[in-house]
């Protein structure tokens, strides 16, 4: 009878220690896939990408948003007057401006050139703004005066159609200069930091975008790549449009 109570004590042990390692088993089992599906649904780490500077990929992105006629103080005004500028703080005129050129810039034909056109249609200079702003920028169908002239717009058969104006011109002893100094992809943005300062000729010095003169710097001889430290900085930052496979234009920020 001993012998009999003491298997069966033997035996409920060893079934107890089964269960106890079949237990751990399992528990360490589900314990490693949490924990391999919390790694997996951790996010990706971001990943920056340097761009070239001297490509023409970031110099025409910077450069498509630089229009301005007789004046370039227009283009200042326009783009690094405020600590951050979005395109729907830019005036009308200013897009459709803008837009234009870039409808001047396709190639037409099948020979590749490029070509000033005088006449085009509102689904033209639509599809341009989107290419510049974005698809939440939207324009009115109006006219706009660009380049001594201006582009009449056409209801009817919902066309812009240019006229040639007269008596306009004039000088500047200042212009504005400009250096790519940074560019980075980070997954659907670009960002391009540059360096902006005007050259006052007439003064003999060098102003930030406040009109203010900087330090000792003068006009004559001026390099705006050696003096980096002392002129405002812009960040450009482009959004990547999926549906038309491009980078418009989001916001530009004064750099602290």
């Amino acid at each position: 009878m001993k012998k009999n109570i003491v298997i069966v004590i033997l035996l409920l042990a060893v079934i107890g220690c089964a269960g106890y390692i079949g237990y751990d088993k399992l528990y360490l089992e589900r314990q490693d896939q949490q924990e391999n599906k919390e790694e997996t649904n951790q996010p990706e780490e971001t990943q920056t990408e340097e761009i070239n500077t001297d490509s023409t990929f970031v110099e025409d992105l910077v450069g498509r948003y630089d229009y301005y006629f007789i004046s370039d103080t227009n283009l200042e005004n326009m783009l690094y007057t405020n600590d951050t500028t979005t395109p729907t703080e830019l005036t009308e005129d200013f897009i459709k401006q803008t837009a234009t050129y870039a409808y001047y810039a396709i190639p037409r034909g099948l020979s590749g050139t490029w070509q000033q056109t005088y006449n085009f249609t509102s689904d033209d200079l639509k599809e341009q703004v989107r290419k510049l702003y974005g698809p939440e920028v939207t324009i009115t169908d109006s006219s706009f005066d660009m380049d001594c002239g201006t582009y009449e717009y056409n209801a009817e058969n919902n066309t812009y159609t240019r006229n040639e104006g007269s008596g306009c011109g004039g000088t500047n002893s200042t212009y504005l200069t400009r250096e790519i100094v940074s560019a980075t992809q980070e997954e659907n943005q670009i960002m391009i930091e540059v360096a902006v300062a005007r050259v006052d000729v007439g003064n003999n010095i060098i102003l930030n975008m406040n009109d203010e003169a900087i330090g000792e710097l003068t006009a004559e001889n001026f390099d705006i790549s050696t003096a980096l430290e002392q002129v405002d900085h812009f960040i450009y930052q482009f959004n990547y449009d999926e549906e038309n496979h491009n980078y418009y234009l989001a916001t530009i920020s004064k750099v602290n």
